[in-house]
């Protein structure tokens, strides 16, 4: 990230009312308490209402609908040095940069077969020209939309907390903006982070986090069996994986021949779990037949 392009950035939130805690430092693609220890409890950012990029009000209208909107909304302005929010656009993706699956080929030593399918479905409710800014939008927002700041954290479900609403203590009714607070104690140097997740109490799962930011989580302690069919995660136990996917196969009445193709792909890509539990339902659902 250009130095100046942040200095510019820096000014532009703070003399909007935006707030970064003075220890903070943006380098190696996150943010670190380079400048000083940060006890828990102490405010690390903060975005008033008039620094929240949003088209629609989403507690009022469809949330697929914002979504477009606000595709739409940030691939007209992102390259307009005039728009109010460019300081925060000059540092996002450039506008051919795909930045989630939703746009890029899949991986198959990430996904399953199923999950790919998925995410073709959704490709093909969004209109192509928009792939790649709904890309941008569905891995930066927040429930709020676009909120300048809070990019710049990486995500840690145990370390970080969760973007909330702050009050205004004159004003209970004024819409103060968002912020988040330390959740843990870091120490000077520690890297800083944030918790994508809803609530600290409602969890995305290992699929969800990947499919709407790119990335895998580094613990899959939140997946369901939903997340352990649909992503390879090294922290998915054998045993529980291997009868989600046997479960899942037989209530969904996948095919046989999906089911070789998704326990070849499983093989292939040293995903055990995966290949046995298919192979259990796939004998199964072989004897189902033969007894027709």
């Amino acid at each position: 990230m250009a130095t100046n392009l942040l200095v510019q950035f820096l000014a532009w939130f703070t003399s909007n009312g935006g707030f970064l805690h003075p220890h903070l430092q943006y380098r190696d693609k996150g943010i670190f308490a380079d400048k000083g220890p940060i006890p828990s409890g102490e405010l690390l950012v903060s975005i008033p209402i008039n620094l929240h990029f949003n088209s629609c009000n989403p507690q009022l209208d469809d949330f697929f609908t914002c979504e477009l909107s606000l595709a739409e909304s940030y691939l007209k302005h992102r390259a307009d040095p005039n728009h109010f929010f460019y300081p925060f656009f000059a540092l996002m993706p450039e506008a051919d940069v795909c930045v989630s699956p939703l746009c890029g080929i899949h991986d198959f030593s990430k996904i399953s077969l199923g999950f790919a399918s998925y995410i073709d479905i959704e490709r093909m409710n969004i209109p192509s020209e928009l792939l790649v800014a709904m890309s941008v939008i569905r891995s930066y927002q927040f429930q709020y939309g676009l909120l300048p700041g809070v990019s710049f954290f990486n995500h840690d479900a145990e370390k970080g907390n969760v973007l909330s609403k702050l009050s205004n203590m004159d004003d209970p009714n004024f819409d103060a903006g968002v912020g988040t607070i330390a959740r843990v104690d870091y120490a000077q140097g520690d890297e800083v982070y944030l918790n994508y997740h809803p609530t600290n109490e409602i969890f995305h799962g290992s699929a969800q986090m990947y499919y709407l930011y790119g990335f895998m989580p580094h613990s899959a302690k939140f997946d369901t069996c939903v997340d352990m069919s649909s992503v390879r995660h090294a922290d998915h136990d054998y045993q529980q994986k291997l009868k989600c996917i046997q479960t899942l196969a037989l209530q969904s009445g996948t095919s046989a021949e999906n089911l070789l193709a998704e326990i070849s792909l499983a093989e292939q890509h040293g995903d055990g779990a995966w290949a046995e539990g298919g192979n259990l339902a796939l004998a199964q659902i072989l004897q189902s037949l033969r007894e027709l």
